[in-house]
This record gives structure tokens, sequence and C-alpha cells, in this order.
């Protein structure tokens, strides 16, 4: 008789073998051993933080777990990774009770432009725990302005309704001026600047050169030339390297701080950044680094500005301002020393929220 295994196809043996190598490690983690435990202690659930190479994503997580940590300290928190999500699915709804709060991680995914990675994985999240308290941690929220932008609206509209007990944070002006308008009545909504902006990594440190960090995804404006930038900031004496807040490969979460760490080094060693991606605008603020931001096609950068202080030596600009933004700063700011005062009470509304779920 012929075996069945050997009429598969070579790609679909491999993707088979991968999966239960997948399964195998995720339910081989520490995480998933304390999710199946009972608990005598509350127990806290973040879902959805990043294993990919996002550091402003990983920045989000970190600041999360340690904010959770030092707020809610007799909680038991619990991070489940997007990625063990994506491969053991039902094998983490299988151990959630009806009774602990889950909090989704917070970021850029929801809307229409990432519904088929994160934002996808947090969708059936709330459709299968829609008795369950859900907060979903300071994010934006993006439509495009097409059919399939609108039929994800329609959508989401739809499976926020069905949830029972569903707050959601808006982290910048437009998206919580947006949901003000379209969300269902029995979500509540917050508006909550970036839980990066939470950290705080000033260092004194020689600085030099001017960090270029600029898109190259589908949130590009694509009006910005790197040599002609990377050219001009030579003829002013300025010396140039290019970075990212991303990394080609995966990034644990028992690697992340450091990870995080090594970049946070590199923004208190830099003079100036240039940049359009909204953790590089972060990561500056948060290390007392002179930048000047240019918006994204999804304005998540002023939007978030918009939420707090916006220190003096962070500079709104655009390209067509670019250059003139850039001899102000050079003549004006790159020299001096700065320290990021955090405003404590930026969070009071999570805390409360927190609370309330948990019935302190």
């Amino acid at each position: 008789m012929i075996k069945f295994k050997k009429l598969l196809p070579e790609k679909v043996k491999f993707l088979i073998k991968k999966y239960f190598i997948k399964l195998k490690f995720y339910r081989g983690r520490e995480s998933y051993k304390r999710l199946k435990l009972k608990s005598e202690r509350k127990r806290l659930l973040l879902l959805g933080t990043p294993e990919y190479g996002n550091l402003g994503d990983h920045a989000i997580a970190y600041a999360e777990i340690m904010f959770i940590r030092q707020k809610f300290p007799d909680c038991e928190l619990i991070e489940i990774t997007q990625e063990h999500l994506k491969w053991d699915r039902k094998g983490v709804f299988k151990q959630i009770l009806s009774d602990d709060v889950i909090i989704y991680t917070g970021g850029g995914f929801l809307g229409s432009m990432y519904l088929h990675t994160g934002g996808g994985i947090a969708r059936e999240v709330l459709k299968t725990f829609y008795s369950n308290p859900i907060i979903i941690f300071p994010s934006t929220i993006f439509y495009e302005l097409n059919d399939w932008g609108k039929r994800c609206e329609k959508e989401d509209n739809n499976i926020w309704y069905m949830c029972k007990n569903l707050s959601i944070f808006a982290r910048d002006k437009f998206s919580g001026e947006f949901l003000k308008k379209t969300i269902p009545s029995n979500v509540k909504l917050y508006m909550v600047p970036d839980m990066a902006l939470s950290l705080n990594y000033v260092k004194k440190e020689e600085r030099s050169n001017v960090m270029i960090i600029l898109r190259d995804d589908k949130e590009c404006s694509n009006e910005i030339n790197r040599d002609i930038l990377k050219s001009e900031l030579l003829l002013l004496g300025l010396g140039v390297k290019f970075s990212s807040t991303r990394v080609e490969y995966d990034i644990f979460p028992e690697e992340r701080e450091k990870e995080l760490l090594n970049k946070l080094n590199e923004f208190t060693t830099t003079k100036l950044v240039i940049t359009d991606r909204l953790h590089g605008v972060i990561f500056s603020i948060i290390t007392g680094t002179p930048c000047i931001a240019i918006d994204n096609i999804s304005h998540k950068i002023s939007g978030v500005l918009s939420y707090i202080n916006v220190p003096e030596y962070i500079c709104m600009s655009n390209p067509e301002s670019l250059l003139n933004d850039i001899k102000y700063m050079v003549n004006n700011k790159i020299n001096n020393e700065y320290n990021y005062k955090l405003n404590k009470n930026q969070y009071r509304d999570i805390i409360n929220c927190i609370r309330n779920e948990l019935n302190y």
C-alpha cells in the first residue's frame, strides 16, 4: 500500500513539519506554561506583542510590561506574542479564562493596512472573547480611503459592537477624532499617548553625525530623496549616517531589552535625527536627541505629538521646508543638552481602566 505521506508535495511536507516544530516551540515556552496554570492572583494577559524586528513595537511592549508591573504588582501578567497566536491560536485560546482581563498591545496595526498580520489576529481575539474585559492599549486606527478601507471599517465596528466590555485607547489626535464619530456607543474610548513615551533614557554621551531614518514601506510618502538630503547635509559640514528602527531578524521577548537599549544608545550618540518614523521621533524624545519629524501618510507623528507637550528639541517639518528646518536646528539646537520630562499623569486613564476591570 502506498503511504499517504509519500503522495504529498514536498512544499506541503515542509509546511506541516514547520507547523509542528513551531507548535512544540511555543507550547514549551514559559509564558504558555504559566497560561495553563491556575493562579490565585488576578490575571492580565498581554496579547499580540512582537517578535518581528520592529523596534518601535518592541519599545511599546517593553513600556507596557514595565508600566503594568509597576502599577499592578499583585497581578499575574502573562505575555503572549503575535507569532505565538499565529501558530497556536487554538492552544492559547483554550487556556484563556472568562475572568481574565485581556490587554491587546498598542501600535499601528488597527484599520485596513495591516489586516493580514496583527490586525487580523486582534480581530480573532475580540470575536472569540467578546464577553471578557478587553483593553486595546494606545493605538493608531487608519482606514484607507477606498472600498477596502470602508469594508474593513464596517467589519471592525460590527466586531466592536459585539463586545460586552471593550475599551480602546487612541494614541493620536486623528484616530481619536475619527473614532469619536464612528465607534459603537457600547465601546469606551480614551485618548492617551504612545506607551513608549512612558520610558526615559537620557544619557550624557558625546554626540556626532546626523542620523537619517526614513520609511520604505506602505506608509512612506516617497517625497524625500535620500541622496539629495545627504548631499545637503554634507554641504553644511555634517557627517551623515542612515539607520532604521527595524532589524532584519526576529527578536524574542527575552532579547527585547538588550536590542532596544542598543538602539537607544545609538540615538544618545547622535547630534540630530531626521525621520518620518513615529518611533524615530519617540526615541529622540526619550533620549533628549534633537529631531526633525516628517509626517507619513497616516499622520501618526503629528497626531501623537498633539497629545503631549512637545519638547523644544523636536521640530515638525515637511519635504518643502526640510532644508530650512535643518539649518535652524543646526544653528540653534544640536549642541545643547536636553532632558525629557515625563508627564506621569498622561496615563491615568489606563490605570483607572485596568483598576475598574480588576474591581480595585
